[in-house]
């Protein structure tokens, strides 16, 4: 691992295991892929994630994304996920897939695109993940690589879930105009599996 990187990742985990209420930065994927997995990794509830792809270079790029989304599994966390286009990360989503149909995992995964009808979701600018009511990184304009995130922040964690609570509701709303990804949809459309 690069030396920067690594005291990036020593930086997060840092500010995880003291519940610091700073505020940090993290503008590259490799930095969201640290941020998401230690989300991952610490969650006792929940893992909330609104994000524009399902990036590649993000949730296929790091190696601990996936064992860590499998431990929070096994520690019954629920993981939903959002993704207002196509997913790009079809490891992950294989991944996810194959976490839901294992019965052993008592923690449940949800992956939902937005699919016809959903213009109004598409279209906000405001990408987030949140942990437990308490850790939130948020990307204010989903067309750049500029976010910020924290390891204690009850207060925009409460908002921002709310705000996928109701985004939520919007998608069940529409109803069909959902894309459940099963993997077996994703993964056929994009031509992976035949």
């Amino acid at each position: 691992m690069d030396p920067d990187l690594k005291k990036y990742q020593t930086l997060v985990t840092r500010m995880f295991e003291i519940d610091s209420p700073v505020e940090f930065s993290n503008g590259q994927p490799s930095h969201a892929a640290i941020i998401f997995a230690e989300m991952l990794r610490r969650a006792k509830s929940h893992v909330l994630i609104f994000c524009k792809e399902l990036a590649k270079e993000v949730f296929d790029g790091d190696r601990d994304i996936i064992p860590a989304l499998r431990s929070a599994l096994e520690r019954n966390v629920d993981v939903s996920i959002i993704v207002q286009e196509k997913p790009q990360s079809l490891e992950f989503v294989r991944h996810a897939t194959d976490f839901l149909n294992d019965r052993l995992l008592p923690g449940e995964v949800s992956v939902i695109e937005c699919g016809q009808g959903t213009q109004p979701i598409k279209d906000i600018e405001l990408n987030f993940a949140v942990m437990d009511q308490k850790a939130v990184r948020v990307e204010f304009d989903k067309g750049k690589v500029e976010a910020v995130a924290c390891a204690n922040n009850p207060r925009m964690a409460k908002t921002l879930t709310t705000h996928f609570r109701g985004i939520q509701r919007f998608l069940q709303d529409v109803g069909t105009s959902i894309n459940h990804l099963d993997g077996q949809s994703a993964l056929d459309a994009q031509g992976v599996r035949s």
